[in-house]
């Protein structure tokens, strides 16, 4: 049975939320990006989590500066440095998988090859000390295959996230392409315009069909919650009732995937 997992990255504290995610149902959680570098937040994660019993079961890596790789200039060898030290930090505080962007910001002129080489010490690394490397989807479809192609060791996968496939790639459907290297997920809707964060079932997204997708793959590992309690939000639900809403709309998504 697929476990439900959360992180609302914006308008309720880390504190706050893991308190009432335990106390609603949820079993696990992961840290945003923002603090992929800060050992102290991580430690607090790692601190309040074992506390409440609830599962750790992602780094975000650190998102400024993933696009730079691709193209020449130290910006592109300093990311590398960020991503190594990153996966240090999910040895030190026992997070089995870093997750990463593959976008390109939409620039011209990117080389795939020079940013494909550039992470070639990053996935070494992670493989010496026992941590997987998810794959995110967002902006470039093309490069994310490339990636997983290159990079084709038991210790690489993909995380999907449902948002960017529907503001940014449409169309993409990378389920039935890439399933098989599942590792996480990103679940979370919008309006097709941008990356909103909402709900599940509050914009565009064809849920039934990502339910046979998963479905269709054998899914059985986490469904993990990434979303944006924002102000028109709040106008609608407390803090809590947007969790448990959310993880009753979980539970629907559950209950299409195993019908």
């Amino acid at each position: 049975m697929n476990k439900i997992f959360i992180e609302v990255f914006e308008g309720m504290s880390r504190e706050e939320q893991l308190n009432m995610a335990k106390e609603i149902g949820y079993e696990g959680y992961f840290s945003n990006p923002d603090c992929a570098s800060d050992t102290e937040e991580l430690a607090e994660y790692r601190k309040q989590g074992d506390a409440l019993g609830l599962t750790f079961e992602t780094i975000h890596g650190t998102i400024p500066g993933c696009s730079d790789i691709w193209f020449e200039g130290q910006a592109g060898d300093d990311y590398i440095e960020v991503l190594l030290r990153e996966i240090d930090n999910c040895v030190t505080f026992n997070v089995p998988i870093l997750i990463i962007h593959v976008q390109t910001d939409m620039r011209k002129g990117t080389r795939f090859e020079l940013g494909a080489k550039r992470y070639e010490p990053v996935i070494a690394k992670a493989k010496e000390k026992g941590i997987k490397i998810a794959i995110e989807n967002a902006d470039d479809e093309a490069y994310l295959y490339k990636m997983l192609e290159y990079f084709d060791e038991p210790h690489v996968g993909f995380c999907y996230d449902s948002g960017h496939e529907s503001s940014v790639t449409q169309g993409a459907h990378y389920l039935p392409r890439v399933g098989n290297r599942l590792f996480c997920t990103h679940l979370h809707d919008n309006d097709g315009t941008k990356d909103q964060h909402k709900l599940p079932f509050d914009g565009i997204i064809d849920f039934e069909q990502m339910a046979k997708d998963f479905k269709a793959i054998g899914w059985k590992g986490n469904l993990t919650f990434e979303l944006r309690y924002d102000d028109a939000y709040a106008q609608k639900y407390s803090k809590r009732e947007f969790l448990e809403e959310c993880y009753k709309r979980a539970i629907k998504l559950r209950d299409m995937i195993n019908a």
